[in-house]
């Protein structure tokens, strides 16, 4: 199947198994990866929306997400899960932010800083929520589509470029350790899965030279060890969450 084809063949399994829809959009307020709004039992349909510069990488894109909405499908109820920030997570990185931001020295106006909190506590959140099972995505998309591979490597490889600068002295003065500690540890594991999946062990040499080499090798066993099925996914969050100390700050409830 060309990549085009697998888009749809997954895009359709989406539609059949949750009985709505899903719409494609281009949306300039849209970034990097592409963002889903998943339907829920008051809306009508799925809700992919993609940057208009990955026209080019919009089959790969698509039949990501659609991955990831089928592995949400098809595991049983109890196990479909979202997370969830708690009121400490609120509250305790308001409180590192400030603290961090008096001695690191970062020119950020007194007025901007709720919204930096709001933006680095939610954005911890969507990457311990996403991370681990996009791994394993992305590892079904590589084994079963051949045809897709040129454009997932593409995809991927801009991603790994891009989470280097979370290793970069203007973030370090942004985010306090305990923060930047919890991505950097979920990035190197994301590295090192497409290190040794392509033979390129070099591209997690920059986390492991920063000290994240033993985290990322444990975070990514987990991916490997904790039950496959997508029955498995709500385990394998809460397991990253419980090594990265963030247990205080999310939760996974279960689906209504």
């Amino acid at each position: 199947m060309t990549p085009e084809e697998i888009a749809d063949s997954l895009r359709r399994s989406v539609e059949i198994e949750s009985g709505k829809p899903l719409v494609v959009f281009k949306d300039p307020a849209v970034s990097g990866h592409g963002s889903v709004r998943v339907a829920t039992p008051d809306t009508a349909m799925h809700v992919l929306r993609y940057p208009p510069s990955a026209d080019v990488q919009l089959p790969y894109l698509t039949a990501f997400h659609c991955g990831m909405l089928l592995r949400s499908l098809r595991a049983e109820s109890p196990q479909r899960f979202d997370l969830v920030s708690t009121a400490a997570m609120r509250t305790e990185t308001q409180q590192l932010i400030q603290a961090h931001l008096k001695t690191s020295g970062a020119d950020v106006p007194e007025s901007l800083i709720p919204n930096l909190c709001s933006q680095l506590g939610d954005g911890l959140g969507i990457q311990l929520r996403s991370m681990p099972i996009a791994i394993r995505v992305d590892h079904w998309l590589w084994q079963q589509y051949p045809s897709l591979q040129e454009l997932q490597r593409t995809n991927v490889s801009r991603q790994l470029q891009e989470s280097m600068q979370t290793l970069g002295p203007s973030v370090r003065a942004l985010v306090p350790l305990r923060m930047l500690n919890a991505n950097l540890a979920m990035n190197c594991a994301f590295a090192m899965f497409w290190g040794e999946l392509w033979g390129e062990p070099e591209l997690a040499v920059p986390y492991t030279l920063a000290g994240f080499e033993a985290a990322g090798r444990q975070l990514l066993e987990m991916v490997r060890s904790i039950d496959s099925h997508p029955n498995g996914d709500r385990q394998l969050v809460e397991q990253w969450a419980s090594h990265l100390n963030l247990t205080a700050w999310y939760r996974t409830v279960t689906k209504q």
